[in-house]
This record gives structure tokens, C-alpha cells and sequence, in this order.
């Protein structure tokens, strides 16, 4: 993400030091760990630290993506580049490397009031209330469709994020929805 951030913002990575008591200036992850908290992407713990050798948990995962996105441009939009777009910044190329446009993206995820006159957003999961320290970053990127819980009305935010849930919520945010299910 670091070096992502870096290169759409004409900046490199240069040597800074991490404020996190367990990042040290030798590890080799310093100065993207410090880049990015720079920005406000990563925030760490309240004890000072990062916790570089733990798993990330799924309401992490997201809010590091809600936040990659913030820092771009200040608002998080569908990420097509296409015009209309609250952001106008083109996501898959982001991620992927692509600036294809040729696919038809669903956002937000929506339905429709029962008079068809308007759209309502679905609701947050049952497991993260408005106290949730990650519910200003989940709330949007569940309002966009990125962003999906269980069947049961959950979203597990403490589980750890697997490789599938990441590249399913990358995909969605550069627009290939149908094919992040």
C-alpha cells in the first residue's frame, strides 16, 4: 500500500523512522510502516505498538483500505475513474496495475424502497455497533459494496482477514464485483 500511496502521490519512500515501540529503524518494513503512518493509514495500538507479527483481523484489513483511499484524495468513492465518481480516481489501476473501464460495477450496494422512488442502504451487521472502533470506516465501505458480512447478519470483525476476504474486498474496490463472489 505504502509504496502505491507513494507512487500516485510523486513521493518516495525515504528513510523515517516508525513512532511504534516494537518497529525497529532495521526492519525491513520501517520506513513503509512509517510512510503510511504518516498518513494516517495505520494508527497502531494504544499501547504504542504495531504488532507487525500478528494477523491483521477483517475491520483492520478494511480500515487500512478505507484509509489508503482517504489519503489519496479525501473521499471514498466506487473507484472506477469513471466520470460521476464522488472521487474520480481510478482503483484498478491502484491495485491492479489496470485502467480498464470496461466492466460494469455494482456500487453502492443498494435496494430499492418499496415505492421504487429511492434507494436505501442495507444496514450494519449485528456484531459492529456505532461504539465499534471501526464502524466510521465499515459503515462506507458496506454503504460502496466492497464490503460484505455472513449469512447470519455478522461481520466478525475480530476473525483474522483470510487471503480470499483481501482479494475479494481489493477486487471490489477496483469494480469487478461480480467477480470478487
Amino acid at each position: 500500500f505504502a509504496r502505491n500511496i507513494a507512487e500516485r502521490k510523486g513521493e518516495n519512500i525515504s528513510s523515517r523512522k516508525s513512532s511504534f515501540k516494537d518497529v525497529s529503524s532495521k526492519d525491513w518494513f520501517n520506513n513503509y510502516i512509517a510512510y503510511l503512518e504518516k498518513y494516517k493509514v495505520i494508527s497502531g495500538y494504544d499501547d504504542k505498538t504495531f504488532k507487525p507479527d500478528e494477523h491483521i483481523t477483517r475491520a483492520e484489513f478494511v480500515t487500512l483500505i478505507y484509509k489508503s483511499i482517504k489519503s489519496l484524495n479525501g473521499s471514498a468513492g466506487s473507484g472506477n475513474g469513471e466520470s460521476g465518481d464522488s472521487d474520480g480516481f481510478n482503483w484498478r489501476s491502484f491495485f491492479l496495475g489496470s485502467n480498464s473501464n470496461d466492466l460494469t460495477l455494482i456500487y453502492p450496494e443498494t435496494e430499492q424502497s418499496e415505492d421504487g422512488t429511492a434507494t436505501v442502504s442495507k444496514g450494519l451487521w449485528e456484531d459492529v455497533g456505532e461504539d465499534h472502533w471501526a464502524y466510521e470506516y465499515l459503515k462506507p465501505m458496506k454503504e460502496l459494496g466492497i464490503i460484505s458480512g455472513y449469512g447470519n447478519n455478522e461481520f466478525k470483525p475480530d476473525n483474522t482477514v483470510t487471503y480470499n476476504e483481501a482479494v475479494k474486498i481489493i477486487l471490489s474496490v477496483c469494480g469487478y464485483t461480480r467477480y470478487a463472489d
